[in-house]
């Protein structure tokens, strides 16, 4: 996947000059100071588009930005496509990193009936319910009442679940 960003001279910006450009992920910061007639990195930049997956912060460091993107490369496939929807519980990609092991993607899976008997199938739970009561269980609240507490995370593809550690 590949990224872009606009970035912009603030200093030329504030005086109403147009100076900015777009750069390929990663930045190189070198590319930035010659581009946008900056001196070592002295004059402050801004953010002001991208054609990132994942949000971006105006003022954000180089620094920062290719840290998360860097994080983001690292993600397995299934959360590089939601990364937004896991951004907003973890905050940032690096975040989402660090946590990668107590998340979860069960794929294919777009409605709370469906995770709800998907999760009594995987834990072994229906064996033990006899075949005439498995009609009458309510897969639809069950699986309202599992997104409730907060444990799974609804992506374009599927459903995500946050371990509890």
């Amino acid at each position: 996947m590949e990224g872009r960003v606009y970035i912009v001279n603030l200093k030329a910006y504030t005086e109403g000059k147009d100076l900015g450009s777009w750069f390929s992920m990663p930045v190189n910061p070198d590319e930035v100071d010659s581009r946008l007639n900056l001196r070592n990195g002295e004059a402050e930049i801004a953010i002001h588009d991208s054609d990132l997956p994942f949000p971006v912060d105006e003022y954000m460091s180089l620094e920062e930005l290719n840290k998360e993107w860097a994080c983001f490369e690292e993600l397995p496939e299934d959360f590089q496509k939601d990364v937004k929807v896991l951004v907003g519980r973890y905050g940032n990609v690096e975040a989402i990193i660090e946590n990668v092991e107590n998340i979860i993607f069960y794929d294919g899976i777009h409605e709370s009936c469906d995770l709800a008997e998907f999760c009594l199938k995987e834990k072994g739970v229906l064996e033990e319910v006899p075949k005439e009561v498995r009609d009458y269980i309510d897969y639809e609240s069950m699986g309202r009442d599992m997104e409730l507490n907060g444990q799974f995370i609804w992506g374009k593809n599927g459903v995500f679940e946050i371990l509890r550690v």
